[in-house]
């Protein structure tokens, strides 16, 4: 089931986490960190990767960005491995955390990045923001689990929702092959036809959303219609 929902309990509890209150609260303020509802948890995005999720177990994040050390310099010898000091929590690696996820984004990831740093719903510069990413649908298609928009812009001044495929140029699905259409063109069909069948449903869901981030940030979007 498609769901977009953070309930008043579990803001409660992400309102009361030091990692929130103390670093990545800051970082959504300042655009650097994208957050995105989900089914009653928060995905936290940097630079194009996941950097935390928070649920009602708390945040967590990939072992790959958090396996970090305490060092003032760039550069070890082997012989000081051993009596290197491991960070203690995330509050206390987050700068090196954020330096490793960064690491691991992809360029069509990282474009998206910039889409979402520059006009997240946060923001009131622009009338077109940045609602979601990666929204998941469950494929009507048996070969498929999963069919995955990358992005989801809503205009507020029309209260309307804009689902949008993100490639990179360099993308070969972009480009035809012998005067057939490229790849993408049978994507975003697939695309339309699951908003088509399950729209109602996901606008529903996108009410939610709304309902959610007004309520944990203090906002006053208008809902989709």
């Amino acid at each position: 089931m498609f769901k977009r929902s953070f309930n008043d309990k579990l803001i409660k509890q992400l309102s009361e986490n030091e990692l929130y209150t103390h670093k990545i609260s800051e970082d959504i303020k300042t655009g650097t960190i994208f957050p995105a509802i989900r089914a009653e948890r928060i995905d936290f995005y940097y630079k194009g990767g996941k950097l935390f999720t928070f649920d009602k177990d708390g945040f967590k994040t990939h072992i790959k960005y958090a396996s970090v050390y305490k060092s003032k310099d760039d550069y070890i010898s082997e012989l000081r491995i051993s009596n290197l000091e491991k960070i203690t929590s995330f509050v206390d690696g987050y700068e090196r955390i954020k330096e490793n996820c960064s690491l691991y984004s992809g360029v069509e990831s990282s474009g998206v990045a910039c889409l979402y740093s520059n006009y997240s719903y946060l923001s009131s510069k622009s009338d077109i923001v940045v609602l979601d990413i990666e929204v998941s649908l469950e494929s009507l298609d048996a070969d498929k689990n999963q069919d995955r928009i990358d992005v989801l812009f809503f205009d507020k001044n029309k209260k309307c929702l804009i689902f949008c495929e993100a490639k990179h140029y360099s993308n070969k699905e972009i480009w035809s092959q012998k005067g057939t259409n490229p790849e993408v063109v049978g994507q975003v069909q697939r695309y339309e036809k699951q908003i088509s069948i399950k729209g109602d449903g996901v606008l529903r869901e996108y009410n939610n959303y709304i309902n959610s981030v007004n309520n944990l940030f203090s906002l006053n979007l208008p809902c989709p219609t």
